[in-house]
């Protein structure tokens, strides 16, 4: 059921013992998991990994299958949702979120920038259950998605979108030149074969068509402060965290520009927190509690403003050469 790593994924370089961590978000199984950073280009790596026929188990209790949500994500959807609405009420709303750069700039990277976008298709890799698809369509864009998860798409499907159940091999059915915008959001981490997937996400895009990537960065701050215990680690769905210098690599040699970084606000405050909650309920006594941990993680936020090799997320538009 399991494949050893004897070499980075990314670019072939030796490892190291970094930690070991279970999975302590969704509880998919007991087994503890290794993982490795690569001493060249700082990516970071599960060493010995479920084999793909094998991967779908981690996935069973996945927050997908559903959409019950807490309080506070109803409420960033709502205003992520009137964020992009192509009306006076969502103009006079960017307005107010202009006039606080940073809550602009979460509000474009949680609505992956679709409010620039004014016409064409868009191609949603790892759509999950189809929120975001559903966000786009009901603002006049045309769209389709794939994800791996069966359920997952049942749900997409119930929301009337197009969506195809596969992975990789699901874009070979698309045509050419077929799209002007694909979206991969918090996915490439989850994928074995992320070469091909971005040579795969070149072809099916039109001459200057744009690709929007947002992945945890293996470089983060967060992750050195709560090793086994930070959120965007999540073995073992999270196969690979690609450093910063490793991803715009690949994106280069896969035919794409990257012509903006984008700036996640608020990123390092939730996961600081949701480290620090994770940590506290494996029965650890860390440095914070939830106070320390909103202070440090809003510090990590300004941080990564000036720095984003360092941020808790990288957050990148990409054009096609």
């Amino acid at each position: 059921m399991l494949e050893i790593l004897h070499s980075c994924p990314v670019c072939g370089g030796h490892g190291r013992a970094f930690t070991a961590a279970r999975d302590l978000i969704f509880f998919s199984g007991g087994d503890i998991w290794n993982y490795h950073k690569c001493k060249q280009c700082a990516s970071v790596y599960l060493s010995e990994r479920p084999k793909p026929e094998y991967i779908i188990r981690a996935y069973e209790r996945y927050y997908t299958h559903s959409d019950r949500v807490g309080f506070v994500t109803r409420c960033v959807r709502f205003l992520v949702a009137a964020y992009v609405r192509r009306d006076l009420i969502g103009a006079a709303f960017r307005a107010v979120a202009r006039a606080l750069y940073p809550v602009a700039c979460f509000f474009d990277a949680r609505s992956r920038n679709i409010r620039c976008w004014q016409q064409g298709k868009l191609f949603d890799y790892g759509c999950g259950n189809g929120e975001f698809l559903s966000l786009c369509r009901d603002i006049g864009i045309e769209v389709e998605g794939a994800d791996l998860d069966s359920d997952a798409i049942k749900h997409a499907s119930s929301r009337g979108l197009k969506v195809r159940q596969g992975g990789v091999e699901v874009l070979k059915e698309i045509p050419s030149e077929s799209f002007d915008w694909v979206t991969i959001s918090h996915v490439i981490e989850h994928v074995y074969e992320f070469d091909h997937l971005l040579a795969e996400f070149n072809r099916i895009l039109r001459p200057g068509g744009k690709l929007w990537i947002e992945t945890p960065n293996g470089a983060a701050a967060g992750l050195e402060e709560f090793s086994q215990y930070w959120r965007g680690l999540e073995p073992p769905r999270h196969l690979l965290l690609f450093s910063r210098r490793a991803l715009l690599g690949k994106l280069h040699k896969n035919g794409f520009e990257v012509i903006s970084e984008r700036y996640h606000f608020l990123s390092g405050l939730l996961l600081y927190v949701s480290s620090e909650r994770i940590r506290k309920q494996a029965g650890v006594s860390g440095s914070y509690g939830v106070l320390g941990a909103v202070c440090s993680g809003a510090w990590r936020d300004v941080r990564s403003f000036f720095c984003r090799d360092r941020a808790e997320l990288i957050t990148l538009l990409c054009q096609k050469r």
